[in-house]
């Protein structure tokens, strides 16, 4: 019944959609063209945070990768530590990470995002730190290092290549020596 009503919408708003879509493409274009590296919002956080507003979340998954929960829970897991989720969106594996005793900061560009990130960490009785920031300026963030476990569910992938170097850097800067790194 629920899927009924979204076809209806879907089919009655698609244009709105698609010229919303449009827009985005556009205003990210000219966002690329006027931003800069010192610290001003890249053009792929001005996509992130549209996608946000739209509702177009379609990186949202409800429950940690069996990658993640393998490593935590299984036979030859680590011990507790820090953890840094990278581009932790809501916080879905920040919030897992928490509940199983890691000290975990999750870092994301989207505002909307971390304020969804928190709620859901309340609701589930932890209190992880979210750092709001971009993952190609780690050392800007005042985040630290020493990190045991990094993980990167979706962040890597999605930057442009003249930012990638910066987050190798940056990674490998906070990273304690022997860190695992989900990627």
């Amino acid at each position: 019944m629920a899927s009924d009503r979204w076809s209806r919408v879907w089919k009655r708003h698609r244009w709105l959609a698609a010229g919303a879509g449009a827009g985005l493409v556009a205003g990210a274009a000219v966002w690329r063209v006027r931003a800069r590296t010192d610290g001003e919002l890249r053009w792929y956080g001005l996509v992130y945070r549209a996608a946000y507003r739209l509702g177009l979340v379609v990186w949202e998954r409800p429950s940690p990768p069996p990658e993640l929960i393998e490593l935590v829970e299984g036979p030859t897991r680590p011990s507790t530590g820090r953890a840094l989720d990278l581009g932790c969106g809501t916080g879905t594996d920040t919030v897992y990470l928490s509940r199983q005793g890691w000290d975990v900061t999750g870092v994301d560009l989207v505002p909307a995002a971390l304020a969804r990130a928190g709620r859901r960490a309340a609701a589930a009785g932890v209190a992880p730190h979210f750092v709001n920031g971009d993952a190609t300026r780690l050392g800007a963030l005042g985040i630290g290092d020493g990190f045991e476990l990094l993980l990167d569910f979706g962040c890597f992938h999605t930057l442009p290549e003249d930012r990638r170097y910066a987050y190798i850097d940056g990674v490998s800067k906070v990273a304690a020596p022997g860190a695992t790194f989900l990627l």
